[in-house]
């Protein structure tokens, strides 16, 4: 089976980090999962979580000359299962995560700024896609390992 990336692509200030941090929460408090790595600050992030023993990376800077270059490569070669992080609706940090589409399953949710309503709503939305596809990947990645 392959390694899932989860991207959050939109433009700057839709609201990907204050997701990614949303998602990180959850993870931590509803899944069970354990820091293990990274840098978990008050703004941008960049984490390796366990959860029942796969590793998940978290990688919230996704703006050019940011450094989702490094942390895509690093989340692969330490194996991660799944990773989560955020890149631009388009230019290079879309492609550098497309890059990956011959060795990942890519989840690329294209996220928006709030039209009407809000921006809260609209994060706890994509957060809880983003969990969705978490949640179905450990249930197989747990069933394979049976």
């Amino acid at each position: 089976m392959k390694k899932q990336i989860i991207a959050l692509a939109g433009v700057y200030d839709c609201g990907k980090t204050t997701t990614l941090r949303m998602i990180r929460d959850a993870i931590l408090q509803d899944l069970g999962g354990k820091i293990i790595g990274g840098y978990n600050g008050q703004g941008d992030i960049k984490l390796i979580i366990d959860i029942k023993g796969f590793k998940i990376g978290i990688e919230s800077q996704g703006d050019p000359r940011g450094r989702l270059d490094a942390s895509l490569t690093e989340f692969v070669s330490i194996h991660c299962e799944v990773i989560i992080c955020a890149c631009r609706s388009y230019g290079q940090t879309r492609k550098r995560v497309e890059s990956y589409g011959s060795s990942h399953d890519l989840a690329i949710l294209d996220k928006y700024r709030a039209a009407s309503g809000s921006q809260l709503q609209e994060n706890e939305k994509y957060r809880d896609d983003v969990l969705g596809i978490l949640t179905e990947r450990l249930e197989r990645l747990s069933l394979a390992a049976a």
